[in-house]
């Protein structure tokens, strides 16, 4: 066991309060599909500025010569403040219509358990449904998230790893499918989540 003066303990970001997760768990239930949608619609690009805490890029979504990891040809940039931290945002779809989100977060972590508990607090149902076959700290975990007079979504949290990663991740997939596993993501996770 090493023994360490005052002036030599480690120090470590904290993660943020838990107003931080509310606020976020808040803009997330938001940013949901409502509903009343068809099962198969998406709503349009300024239909994302219904979040007071995000600032988002104007309009018209940004055209893109390659696409996204998701196959989005359109992204509009954003910013969202939670109690005076700030996150990236982006959203990706198609010309007219939003099709996911994406958040980073390079200050201090919300912390992926804060996130999930205030989601719960605030009414929505949060369940696994693709995670590591062995224990292994750090990765990605995807969600299915749902709420009353919403459509389902997946959300996709990444926790931040230190100097390997120092940013914390979030996905919010609109249409609640998962995307494919790769071969090699194959090895490593499972959809039978316990």
């Amino acid at each position: 066991m090493a023994w360490f003066y005052a002036a030599e303990w480690p120090t470590f970001a904290p993660p943020l309060t838990q107003p931080h997760a509310k606020g976020f768990a808040t803009a997330l239930g938001a940013l949901l599909r409502p509903s009343s949608l068809p099962s198969n619609g998406f709503y349009d690009w300024r239909a994302l500025e219904v979040v007071p805490s995000v600032t988002w890029a104007a309009l018209p979504p940004e055209m893109l010569d390659k696409p996204m990891s998701n196959g989005e040809y359109f992204r509009r940039s954003g910013t969202i403040t939670l109690e005076g931290q700030s996150m990236k945002v982006l959203a990706g779809g198609a010309r007219t219509m939003v099709t996911n989100l994406y958040f980073r977060n390079d200050g201090p972590p919300l912390g992926e358990a804060a996130l999930l508990a205030a989601l719960r607090d605030a009414g929505y149902q949060v369940a696994p449904v693709r995670c590591t076959k062995m224990k292994i700290a750090g990765a990605p975990t995807w969600y299915r998230l749902s709420g009353v007079s919403k459509q389902t979504a997946t959300l996709w949290i990444a926790p931040a790893r230190g100097g390997q990663q120092p940013w914390e991740g979030f996905s919010l997939q609109l249409d609640g499918k998962l995307p494919p596993l790769t071969p090699r993501e194959a090895a490593v996770y499972t959809d039978r989540c316990a």
